[in-house]
């Protein structure tokens, strides 16, 4: 069963906890963030990142995703430029067993940066394309990043990439790994694919316009908005 812990005075962009149950609430564009040991008492932040798209945990350490690049946190609230990442705009990032890893692009190019301690970090991936990558996740034992047009990337180590033939038209804002396969989200609509090569998806039927979609426990999750 879910309940109301607490109301915020911002729009929260993602949230994040650690093994001791440290919980980071990131607000969206240029607001607060709401940081709790028990989810009863609240203090409220400014970290000062500017845009956040999305916030991970990883070991000791908390990850954001920001229009100016990768920060990380002991605690939420006070805030770093992760080391060995310059200024780019970040629009995902993801913590899995191979590391953290972020995706984004700077001018026209997609960049990938990883760290597998997320203490070094490297510039694994730069390419020059019109398709953006927008998303990344994680379906062992391998790294999935996406982008327009059914651009689709790989990687087993969070080095080196490789790209994966789709046939997957539109543009993923979000992946989402099951277990039986990927699921995309794009224009409101998801897709499964079982993520053998190359990558075919079938679309879901879904009477609404789906906005994020999640998976744990078994159970695929989907949110949106049913207006008809």
């Amino acid at each position: 069963d879910w309940k109301l812990v607490e109301r915020f005075p911002f729009i929260p962009a993602d949230v994040a906890i650690s093994s001791t149950g440290h919980v980071v609430v990131a607000g969206a564009d240029y607001s607060k963030f709401a940081i709790s040991d028990d989810l009863v008492s609240w203090q409220l932040v400014d970290p000062g990142l500017g845009r956040v798209r999305m916030v991970v945990q990883y070991a000791d350490n908390y990850y954001a995703a920001t229009q100016a690049g990768v920060k990380q946190s002991a605690d939420g609230i006070t805030w770093s430029t992760a080391n060995g990442v310059p200024s780019f705009d970040c629009v995902a990032i993801t913590s899995s067993p191979l590391g953290v890893t972020a995706v984004g692009s700077t001018g026209y190019n997609n960049k990938i940066y990883h760290s597998a301690d997320g203490l070094s970090w490297a510039d694994v991936h730069t390419a020059s394309t019109p398709q953006y990558l927008n998303t990344i996740c994680y379906s062992a034992p391998y790294l999935i990043a996406a982008g327009g047009s059914g651009y689709f990337l790989k990687s087993s180590d969070g080095v080196d990439w490789t790209n994966i033939a789709s046939d997957l038209l539109g543009t993923p804002s979000q992946c989402v790994t099951t277990n039986n396969g990927l699921l995309a989200l794009s224009a409101g609509f998801i897709y499964r694919s079982p993520l053998a090569e190359p990558v075919t998806f079938y679309p879901e039927s879904l009477a609404a316009s789906i906005s994020s979609v999640a998976y744990g426990n078994g159970v695929s999750v989907a949110v949106g908005n049913n207006s008809g």
